[in-house]
């Protein structure tokens, strides 16, 4: 199997269908995530919050070794052959497998870091979801080769509504604790590969050659660096606020930039799906490429700045709205991150264009 890359006219049509796709999943998952965030904060403590998002901190961070950028490597390529699909394959599992050791063996000292002794059974539970999440990776990056965003967005949308957000709430109405956003980023994360792996008709398949490995390893490697450095830059400070101040400060600090991040991760998304395979398709005209980057730029500096001025100003009530009165230490964070908003934005933009280019390095 051989797989090019059409670059002949016509881009504009399917780009703009594809925003539409991918804009209505992302307000789709948008709407249930703030539901779900204003259920889940009146019936779990800042303490339960704040032992996920120091399980988060560490997933997050081992999760960029787990995926390899094997994905990114797979849509970036303007020629695709089998090899590069089952060696891809082989690799995202390979590495899922190896991390998801590395976290059981470093989970007890991850807890003592954190002060929480919890976090060594919840850290080892989320092993399973690198696994999970490996058993898709070729099938997603099809998918987005294809452009198919439809696919793409009732995956996302739906495995949260059902899988994280219906999990999450009716364990938590259990008693279930921190137990229960475990329980739904799990259920979450085997929905959506299923639904990834349905849409595109086929099943992983395993094999290895060196070539094609070597050539997916060149360019992850470089991807995996560069997501790493976005990491340090996105959450070191919640890094600092859990090791220093504890589980429940760390819930606090969490939600605040919950209610930030959660509208900027799903614009990014948006732009992520869909810039990076679309200037992919492209990569050979600078002219194209260039243009399409500088009016990705001018539309997110007309939204951020204003939406910066509103967060600020509206911090209280939207604390006191959406999570209830027993959150207000969340309200001076926000308005702190809320002062960054626009530079988290340009990355989202940034970010993929790179990829896009093949200037992972």
């Amino acid at each position: 199997m051989t797989s090019k890359r059409d670059t002949a006219g016509g881009l504009l049509p399917g780009f703009m269908r594809s925003v539409g796709w991918s804009a209505s999943g992302s307000l789709l998952q948008a709407i249930a995530q703030l539901l779900a965030l204003v259920v889940l904060a009146r019936l779990l403590s800042p303490a339960a919050f704040g032992i996920v998002s120091a399980a988060s901190l560490v997933t997050q961070s081992l999760l960029i070794a787990a995926e390899f950028g094997v994905g990114a490597c797979l849509v970036q390529r303007s020629h695709l052959e089998r090899a590069h699909l089952t060696s891809g394959a082989t690799l995202a599992m390979l590495t899922a497998f190896i991390v998801a050791t590395i976290l059981w063996v470093l989970a007890p000292w991850c807890a003592q870091v954190f002060g929480t002794p919890e976090l060594t059974d919840v850290l080892r539970v989320y092993g399973v979801v690198f696994v999970i999440k490996a058993i898709a990776t070729v099938a997603e990056a099809t998918l987005q080769r294809e452009l198919r965003f439809g696919s793409l967005a009732a995956s996302d949308g739906i495995s949260f509504i059902v899988g994280y957000a219906g999990v999450a709430i009716v364990c938590a109405l259990a008693g279930w604790s921190y137990w229960s956003i475990v329980a739904a980023h799990i259920a979450q994360t085997l929905l959506r590969s299923a639904m990834l792996l349905r849409a595109a008709g086929e099943l992983p398949s395993f094999g290895w050659t060196r070539a094609a490995a070597g050539e997916i390893a060149r360019f992850s490697l470089g991807q995996m660096l560069s997501r790493s450095g976005s990491l340090i830059a996105n959450q070191s400070d919640s890094f600092v606020a859990g090791i220093a101040l504890g589980a429940a400060p760390l819930g606090l600090y969490g939600r605040a930039q919950q209610l930030l991040i959660m509208p900027v991760n799903q614009l990014g998304a948006i732009l992520d799906r869909v810039l990076f395979p679309t200037l992919a398709i492209i990569q050979g005209d600078p002219q194209r490429f260039g243009r399409g980057y500088r009016r990705a730029l001018l539309l997110i500096t007309l939204l951020a700045l204003p939406l910066t001025v509103v967060v600020i100003a509206a911090a209280p009530d939207i604390v006191r709205i959406v999570l209830g009165a027993q959150w207000g230490g969340a309200v001076v964070p926000l308005q702190i991150l809320a002062a960054g908003l626009a530079f988290r934005l340009f990355h989202k933009i940034s970010d993929p264009s790179a990829r896009a280019a093949g200037a992972i390095y």
